[in-house]
């Protein structure tokens, strides 16, 4: 079966897509087919955006993945000359911080709500995985952040069912977003992507705010 390298991030204040799975009372199996379910997709020569039911967004370079199928799922990629690898996260990390102030967009204008939290997206928070449309793996995140911290939530063994997850901080600050308004997100995005002019002109809107703190491990 092929698998996919993605570079994935949530946002600092994440959410659900479509609807709350079954936490309480908590259903093992449910939990897990929701937190699998891949709500949204866009897939083309150019790149691959998906979407989790928890809010997880990830997004495959084609041109990019040359030069990830070298380095692997390490977020370290030792084996990449300096440049390669400040090449490789440069574009990547300009790709995802559109993505998500496309998303941001998006959900002002259908949903009118802003409040996914917009903050740089950045080694601290970044993920990278493989996904065979199926299941993912081989993942690697920083030790810290908020990205690894609702990551880790998908694993049923981290979480702490000594007490009800509707007062778990991970859980009970997530709002619902449509599928609709991700699915407007990723048509968006795949046609600013084609469009280097526009996509660079997105590049400066975006470093132009104030996303502070910038290397925030602690939302």
């Amino acid at each position: 079966m092929i698998k996919t390298n993605y570079c994935g991030f949530y946002t600092a204040r994440p959410f659900w897509i479509d609807k709350l799975p079954q936490i309480e009372p908590f259903d093992e199996s449910s939990y897990k087919s929701s937190i699998n379910l891949v709500t949204n997709q866009h897939l083309d020569s150019e790149i691959k955006i998906k979407a989790w039911q928890d809010g997880l967004i990830a997004l495959s370079i084609t041109k990019l993945e040359s030069i990830g199928t070298k380095i692997g799922r390490s977020l370290n990629f030792p084996k990449v000359k300096m440049m390669e690898r400040e090449n490789f996260w440069g574009e990547y990390f300009k790709a995802l911080n559109i993505l998500q102030l496309i998303i941001d967009s998006s959900l002002v204008s259908l949903e009118n709500n802003s409040s996914i939290q917009l903050l740089e997206v950045n080694y601290l928070n970044v993920l990278r995985f493989q996904f065979d449309n199926k299941h993912i793996m081989n993942s690697s995140a920083p030790v810290h952040g908020y990205s690894s911290k609702f990551f880790n939530a998908r694993d049923v063994f981290k979480l702490d069912l000594s007490k009800s997850l509707l007062v778990d901080e991970i859980f009970y600050e997530r709002q619902i977003i449509s599928a609709e308004t991700i699915n407007h997100a990723f048509i968006i995005f795949s046609l600013v992507y084609k469009n280097k002019e526009l996509f660079q002109h997105l590049d400066d809107i975006y470093r132009s705010l104030d996303l502070l703190p910038k290397n925030c491990t602690d939302i």
